[in-house]
């Protein structure tokens, strides 16, 4: 019964923490089971009893020795306390004596420290007094009166002031003399603003800075100058205010009966008024604008002078920025230092503002948009922000009037920015205009393409009619035109004058072609003969290179007198490809030039075939057949040259001036007559090529063994050269052909043997133009196929002229090129090396055919033909 007890954990109860003994009594007895309990407990006390006993028998001695240890320490803790209470009584004692010497020494603190209040109070009063003293006496001195405002401001911001009637009084004049400081100051800026006074404006600055509102002083000038800006740029754009004064303007005008008044027409009086308002505010917005930019330029200015040892008042400003930009409060005013001091940046081109803007990115992009660019940007942005909606407003007048009369406008803003032709606008100027600029040259190059197309208006190319073509006056109308252009640019920036020029040259382009598109280029435009007249297609074109060159000389002279005024005026060097002179000459080279040798092309082709395939080929069997020294060959030229300078090279108008004028000798010059323009292409089309296969002719003659032979061949070359050279004066595009001619007239006074050893000595260096036809201008020029043509013309008839024989590609013999043939062959190809390989070919041939034929010896010349071959080879490699 005992371990059900226990089992059921009643018996441990009395071990927990939270154990009842009345809750434990009640269920003993609930469960009538009394007697068992008692039972256990009786026996558990007998066995801790027993157990007690056991343990205290069995410890006795260590007991007994803890508890007389438990005893001394008992003694020892009454001792302790009763010292304790002893000092605790003696604490109390000095408590009590320091208590008495404690309060005398609090009350002498408390009166000291009071006494200590009053006399710095006092010693304020008399510094104040002292200071004020000081300002009364400097009151004329705005710098140091403002500096003892300052330092009175930073004593009473110090001290308690209030409740004390002298410092009240003084404080009121601070106050006083604070205001009046500020008056005079401002005063004085507006007065050196007008009298346009550094000195004195410094004099302001550096007084509102002792005050410590130089920042504000500065925003409230940028507001003034923000305030009066939008107000005169709004009054000038207000497009019904505009309209309603121009029609009072226009109503007024004619409603007046003053004698001798004239009024405005009524058809268009509204416009012109309108636009002589709108002209008027222009002119005052700039003066606005310009007087602004003025003040800014002189405010910045004076802020970069070093005044002290601390610096310049704009590092101060910079500072301040730096220090207060991330203060939304201050935003405002370090926007408006900002943009003083990115005007600065922007004049003088000093990057003081790095940190500033960096730092303004990272607080407020927009302000960085705004005032980054100095005022000058500024006033840019409103100018766009209120032009654009008054340009997109549905009547267009204010756009159209500042289209049209762009250059106005922008000597305006030249005169605002204080550019010159030297210095370009600056950026934000340049990016407003750009529109205006950009519609203008449109409207222009419209005027210049529509006086080009109404000249050439109803005429077709099919017409022969010259009458039907434009006239002279045509061409002057066009050039008068050119000239309105450019004198509205010419005197207001050069920069616009190039845009306006290349404008022109665009016209001259189109000029080009019209006129291109009106020439003759059938067989009527290619006809000649000896007793033959000029077909009206021939006309046709003399009259068309006439139009083009008398344009050409007009329209030269009208720019360079526009040209010449601007740099005059300017003091502009016309070097570079900028130079508006430069621009024109160029296009007419590339354009008009080209246009006048192809209307002259037709009749100089037929001029040069009639001479190249007509009459030189006879020189091969007239010469060695007539004994005269003048064959009919050289009488047909003779005559055919006559009749084509009489009749066909006539009508060509005469030049005023130089005539042909030189830009690059590479390409075609300009022609300020038809005449040079004749002249250009005789030299070029007709002498070169003629003189050119008059000496591959006399190269071949043959036979030229006898002296008497090649004397009468140089007397009709020379004849021939002389007949030709009628036609045009010699120039540097006829020398060279000149020059191969009278080195082979000096070849065929050589005898065989000094050919060879006057070839090698006279033979310059290599190099990649050696022996080409159209380089040179002494017998060192003179190609090696040439000499090789004579030589062989001086051999026996064993030796066959090389295109007699040569061989093809394939390697087999061609038989049967026609003299004619050959002679085309050599002039077409350029290159000296081929002409030299056909004629190797060709005497490899006669080799092969004097070895097949077991032929013992050669003629006696034809080692020097091969001597000759060989050197040309090298000369060629």
């Amino acid at each position: 019964m005992d371990d059900t007890f226990m089992d059921s954990g009643e018996f441990f109860k009395p071990l927990q923490s939270d154990f009842d003994d009345k809750v434990f009594i009640s269920k003993v007895f609930e469960t009538n089971n009394l007697i068992e309990p008692l039972k256990m407990v009786s026996g558990r006390l007998s066995e801790l009893d027993a157990s007690i006993s056991g343990h205290v028998s069995k410890h006795n001695n260590e007991l007994l020795s803890q508890t007389v240890e438990l005893e001394n320490f008992s003694n020892i803790v009454e001792s302790v306390e009763s010292r304790i209470m002893n000092i605790s009584g003696n604490v109390n004692m000095i408590k009590q004596r320091l208590g008495k010497h404690y309060d005398h020494l609090n009350a002498q603190v408390t009166l000291i420290r009071r006494l200590g209040i009053v006399y710095e109070t006092l010693r304020c009063v008399l510094h104040v007094s002292s200071i004020v003293k000081k300002l009364h006496d400097s009151s004329s001195n705005i710098i140091q009166a403002s500096e003892c405002i300052e330092e009175l401001n930073y004593t009473f911001e110090t001290l308690d002031w209030k409740g004390i009637h002298v410092l009240e009084e003084n404080y009121k004049i601070l106050s006083i003399e604070r205001e009046r400081v500020t008056t005079e100051a401002w005063n004085l800026i507006h007065t050196s603003f007008k009298h346009n006074d550094q000195g004195h404006l410094g004099l302001a600055l550096q007084a509102f800075n002792n005050l410590s509102t130089l920042p504000e002083v500065i925003q409230g000038l940028v507001s003034d100058w923000q305030k009066d800006i939008e107000t005169v740029v709004k009054i000038t754009t207000d497009v019904e205010d505009l309209n309603k004064r121009a029609k009072g303007k226009v109503i007024s005008s004619l409603t007046s009966s003053l004698p001798g008044k004239a009024s405005l027409p009524s058809s268009g009086g509204q416009a012109a008024a309108f636009r002589n308002l709108l002209w008027s505010g222009l002119d005052q917005m700039i003066s606005t604008l310009d007087r602004c930019l003025f003040q800014a330029r002189m405010l910045i200015d004076t802020l970069q002078k070093k005044r002290s040892s601390s610096g310049s008042l704009a590092s101060h400003l910079q500072n301040y920025v730096i220090s207060n930009i991330t203060i939304h409060e201050n935003r405002d005013c370090c926007a408006a230092v900002m943009l003083v001091l990115s005007s600065s940046d922007i004049n003088n081109g000093e990057s003081v503002m790095g940190n500033i803007r960096k730092l303004a990115l990272e607080v407020d992009s927009y302000m960085l948009g705004a005032y980054s660019e100095g005022l000058l940007g500024w006033i840019v942005t409103c100018l766009s922000a209120i032009f654009e909606p008054a340009l997109r407003r549905r009547s267009g007048q204010l756009k159209e009037a500042l289209e049209s009369d762009y250059p106005r406008l922008l000597k305006l803003f030249l005169n605002l920015s204080g550019s010159s032709q030297q210095v370009p606008l600056a950026e934000p100027l340049v990016a407003f205009l750009a529109p205006f600029e950009s519609a203008y040259l449109g409207k222009g190059l419209t005027r210049l393409f529509d006086r080009v197309n109404s000249t050439f208006m109803g005429i077709s190319a099919s017409d022969n009619v010259v009458e039907n073509l434009p006239r002279l006056i045509d061409a002057e109308r066009t050039v008068q035109t050119v000239a309105t252009e450019l004198a509205q640019s010419a005197a207001v920036q050069r920069e616009l004058f190039c845009k306006v020029t290349r404008n022109v040259a665009k016209m001259v382009a189109l000029f080009s072609t019209k006129v291109e598109a009106l020439i003759v280029t059938g067989p009527e435009s290619s006809q000649v003969s000896v007793d033959g007249l000029p077909t009206p297609g021939q006309q046709r074109n003399v009259h068309l290179v006439n139009f083009a060159c008398a344009f050409v000389d007009r329209l030269r002279m009208t720019v360079a007198r526009h040209t010449t005024a601007q740099r005059q005026k300017w003091g502009i060097r016309g070097d570079g490809t900028d130079d508006p002179q430069a621009i024109i000459d160029q296009t007419i080279v590339s354009e008009i030039s080209d246009v006048c040798l192809s209307a002259l092309e037709p009749l100089l082709k037929a001029i040069t075939d009639h001479i190249v395939e007509k009459c030189l080929p006879r020189i091969h069997s007239e010469i060695a057949v007539s004994g005269e020294d003048d064959p009919p060959f050289v009488r047909d030229i003779q005559a055919f040259v006559h009749r084509m300078r009489t009749e066909y090279l006539t009508g060509f108008s005469a030049s005023s001036g130089g005539g042909t004028v030189g830009i690059n000798r590479s390409v075609a010059p300009l022609f300020n007559s038809g005449e040079a323009a004749l002249r250009f292409g005789l030299q070029t089309r007709v002498l070169s090529p003629c003189l050119d296969a008059l000496a591959v002719h006399i190269s071949l003659l043959r036979p030229s063994a006898s002296v008497e032979q090649r004397s009468r061949l140089t007397s009709c070359a020379v004849a021939i050269e002389m007949i030709l050279s009628t036609l045009a004066p010699p120039s540097v595009h006829t020398e060279a052909a000149f020059a191969r001619l009278r080195a082979l007239r000096q070849l065929f006074a050589l005898p065989e043997e000094d050919i060879l050893s006057m070839v090698k000595s006279q033979a310059p260096s290599k190099t990649p133009h050696r022996g080409v036809i159209g380089f040179g201008s002494n017998v060192d020029s003179l190609p090696g196929s040439l000499v090789l043509h004579h030589v062989i013309s001086r051999a026996p008839d064993e030796i066959p002229s090389p295109y007699h024989q040569t061989s093809g590609s394939g390697g087999g013999q061609v038989v049967g090129w026609s003299l004619d043939r050959y002679v085309r062959w050599c002039l077409r190809q350029a290159d000296e090396s081929a002409r030299l390989t056909f004629i190797t070919r060709a005497m490899d041939v006669y080799v092969e055919g004097v070895e097949s034929r077991q032929q013992r010896e050669y003629p006696e010349i034809y080692p020097l033909i091969r001597d000759l071959i060989e050197f040309y080879q090298q000369e060629v490699c």
